[in-house]
């Protein structure tokens, strides 16, 4: 297809460790769980940060466990890690936020900042499946029928099949968006994850489910290909124009907040996402894929069925029906405009915030390694600044 090559079968970086899932519980938690000075409290949930209003300093939080309210007080500092939508809801329910916002919904403003604005995520289009004639691919039936060895073969030597991590290969290109978007010339916009299954894996009985698919849209689309041998090309968009928003429903701390993606305000983020699905089909036509004799399924969605299958008019329907996220939410409580560059709230003493929410552009890949570092650094941050302190006193 002519693309440059960078870094040609690099390996693919995952938190996985021996076959098993390797979070940051397991990394980071778990070797220090013996200590003294550290407490975890369990199915609790923070339903606000305590701040003096007149001197605007934080001095603890308030949570629930079960039925019961409890407070904490921070000696020195509370730091919060929701996440790019639980961390500007608890904000925002503690006083800090867009104050008209907070007005309209029964909360005294603290700090008038720009709380829950610049919502960034990665969409993308699940359900581009391909059909293949070897038997190459996780099928749901092959599972269950080899179950057993399977599961021996897992605990003996932690490899086969339940290891698998399900998107074996990934592919970072540029298509011809990418002058517009990206922060460089060589810089890609769009990253394809090759996973070996296809949405007629498993019958339409799990993973369908999880991207929302509707009974009609799979009975119409995929079920003639039940029990086949796939694989999925999902393309992401790395650098998206659109943004969003999240906001509170009312006054109440367990509410839910409203979330409002704003995927696809910019047509050139349509744009994109139609060119990497073309990219997609391109590369299933070529040799390497031919040997497995890869056919792009052809089944229109219901709601696309008469708009001429494969044109970008088609494809521009078909990413409106099924599009999807990646869970790599950022942007919401950015550095700059919500917190200064030692990830301390503007305005409130005490009080800082080490999640991807702290990220004003989202970085052309998956979030969870920068989601780490931030951790990290935010570590490095308090201690510096605890020292320069006690050096001051």
């Amino acid at each position: 297809l002519k693309f440059i090559i960078f870094n040609f079968n690099f390996v693919f970086k995952a938190s996985m460790k021996e076959g098993e899932r390797h979070t940051a519980a397991t990394a980071f938690l778990k070797p220090i769980l013996w200590r003294p000075n550290l407490s975890i409290s369990l199915n609790s949930q923070v339903t606000k940060i305590l701040i003096e209003p007149s001197t605007r300093i934080a001095y603890g939080v308030r949570y629930i466990n079960g039925p019961k309210e409890y407070e904490v007080h921070a000696r020195k500092e509370v730091i919060v890690a929701a996440g790019a939508f639980g961390s500007p809801h608890l904000l925002m329910n503690s006083g800090i936020g867009h104050a008209e916002h907070l007005k309209s919904v029964g909360i005294n403003p603290i700090a008038d900042l720009p709380v829950g604005d610049n919502l960034q995520e990665h969409p993308g289009r699940h359900g581009l499946t391909f059909l293949v004639n070897k038997g190459v691919s996780i099928r749901l039936r092959q599972i269950l029928e080899n179950v057993v060895p399977a599961a021996a073969t897992y605990l003996a030597k932690s490899k086969g099949i339940l290891t698998s991590l399900g998107c074996e290969v990934v592919s970072y290109v540029r298509t011809k968006y990418a002058n517009f978007t990206t922060p460089s010339p060589t810089v890609p916009d769009i990253e394809l994850l090759f996973v070996s299954s296809g949405m007629n894996s498993d019958n339409g009985l799990l993973l369908r489910k999880s991207f929302g698919i509707s009974d009609e849209l799979y009975d119409y689309t995929y079920k003639t290909y039940n029990d086949r041998d796939a694989f999925m090309i999902w393309p992401m968009l790395l650098y998206p124009r659109s943004r969003g928003t999240v906001r509170l429903k009312d006054n109440n701390p367990l509410s839910k907040p409203i979330i409002e993606h704003g995927f696809f305000k910019e047509d050139i983020d349509l744009k994109t996402l139609v060119e990497a699905i073309k990219l997609a089909v391109m590369l299933s036509k070529t040799p390497p894929l031919q040997k497995f004799g890869a056919q792009l399924i052809k089944t229109p969605f219901p709601t696309c069925r008469f708009i001429p299958f494969g044109t970008d008019d088609y494809w521009e329907c078909a990413v409106r029906t099924m599009s999807t996220q990646f869970h790599h939410q950022s942007g919401t409580c950015s550095m700059g405009t919500v917190v200064d560059e030692r990830l301390r709230v503007h305005g409130i003493l005490g009080l800082r915030v080490a999640d991807c929410s702290i990220m004003p552009l989202i970085p052309g890949a998956h979030t969870q390694a920068p989601a780490y570092m931030i951790g990290e650094k935010a570590a490095d941050l308090i201690m510096e600044d605890e020292f320069q302190n006690n050096v001051i006193r």
